[in-house]
């Protein structure tokens, strides 16, 4: 598999589940659009309840498992320690950082402490944070952390396989923290298997490039007929597809034609075109570390449909598919769900040019099928000496892209 699961909020949706990529959510993970630490947005959760993303992932013996994120707390918790990220097993607790009432960073193995950081993570202030799980084949499991790339420790113990990884600000105790929430993002999860993102995640950024024109269209209409400028009805962050005879112009594309052929290609914003116009705000000297094409669809019935999204050019990528399942699209997230491409590694790409990105019809049925979201998920490292991104530097960051 190699890379799992790669998140930096850009479809802005607050307690992503199928629409995104994750399993579920606990409590209430919310979107901010002010503080994010690359891209459009970033998550916030408060550590004042249980309040995470669930990505299900059966661990395997003699694999090992690479967990990142970024971190902002806006406060430290006020009484007990706030769980950043666990690797769960029912009611096992494999392995967990938290965040404590100092501010420092614990690892933990089945709740006992193994190291923790020094000093304080500094708040209002991204700080990047990593973390491995490793199963031998027999013995006890290791685990490590990294704060800002410097190894801080590791220790081994039994652990349970575990069966799914957290990330966000829940409690870790009966007694509720009372301060307020961690901001996360640029999250990725890897595991040793493959021949590419096997090992610590490292340093990556994420953005998502969004439609900013229509390439080519073959039977699909916006969701008012209409077939010109259809990219408009697909780049909504978060999507607003709506029920079948509801749509508007704006709020999905669609397609009724008895094929499994007909589709739409949309020309999405450059790598280096800024944030504001689909584009990934590069500064063009980057390097894409990957690239993932995503799309969010649903049917207007009770069949089962199928979905198929593809990165045509810049890079070309292999389809990927999905199905929509047997219930009705609703009003987003209503019986909408996002389908991934597979994942191109780094890709050689002009940063400067427009890259495209196809949905197809999948299923011969009368149905209609809709998409109410098409994009390119991008994952790069940033350039040598650009500047680390903290709420009090929004208009730099404006300027500077």
């Amino acid at each position: 598999m190699a890379r799992l699961l790669t998140d930096g909020a850009e479809m802005q949706v607050a307690n992503p589940a199928a629409a995104v990529g994750w399993t579920s959510s606990q409590g209430t993970v919310s979107i901010n659009t002010t503080s994010q630490a690359s891209g459009s947005a970033c998550y916030s959760a408060s550590c004042t309840a249980q309040n995470s993303l669930t990505k299900s992932v059966a661990g395997a013996v003699s694999t090992n498992y690479f967990a990142r994120f970024r971190i902002n707390p806006t406060a430290y918790p006020a009484t007990n320690p706030a769980i950043i990220t666990q690797f769960f097993n029912g009611a096992t607790l494999v392995g967990e950082i938290r965040l404590l009432t100092s501010g420092k960073l614990s690892l933990t193995l089945n709740g006992v402490t193994i190291v923790t950081t020094a000093a304080a993570i500094p708040l209002n202030t991204w700080t990047l944070v990593e973390m491995q799980v490793s199963y031998p084949a027999s013995g006890a499991a290791t685990l490590f952390l990294r704060v800002n790339g410097v190894d801080i420790g590791n220790g081994a113990g039994s652990a349970t396989l575990f069966v799914t990884w957290r990330v966000g600000g829940h409690c870790s105790g009966a007694s509720l923290p009372t301060a307020g929430a961690v901001l996360l993002d640029d999250i990725a999860l890897n595991d040793s298997t493959g021949a590419n993102q096997n090992t610590w995640c490292g340093d990556g950024h994420v953005v998502m490039l969004l439609p900013v024109s229509d390439s080519s269209r073959v039977g699909w209409t916006n969701g008012t007929d209409g077939t010109t400028s259809l990219w408009d009805a697909v780049n909504n962050t978060p999507p607003v597809g709506l029920a079948l005879a509801s749509e508007t112009a704006t709020s999905q594309i669609r397609d009724v034609a008895v094929n499994a052929t007909d589709t739409y290609v949309a020309n999405m914003g450059a790598y280096t075109a800024s944030l504001g116009s689909g584009g990934g705000g590069l500064v063009g000297n980057e390097t894409i570390v990957l690239t993932q094409a995503i799309c969010n669809g649903g049917q207007g019935a009770t069949t089962n449909e199928t979905l198929a999204v593809q990165s045509i050019s810049n890079p070309a990528g292999t389809e990927g598919t999905g199905t929509t399942g047997t219930t009705a699209a609703g009003t987003f997230p209503t019986a909408w769900t996002s389908v991934f491409a597979p994942i191109n590694y780094s890709p050689s790409v002009t940063t400067s040019t427009q890259p495209t990105v196809q949905v197809r019809k999948g299923t011969a049925s009368a149905t209609a099928t809709f998409y109410d979201f098409m994009g390119l998920l991008v994952e790069y490292t940033p350039a040598v000496g650009r500047p680390t991104v903290i709420p009090s530097q929004a208009a730099l960051l404006a300027a500077y892209r």
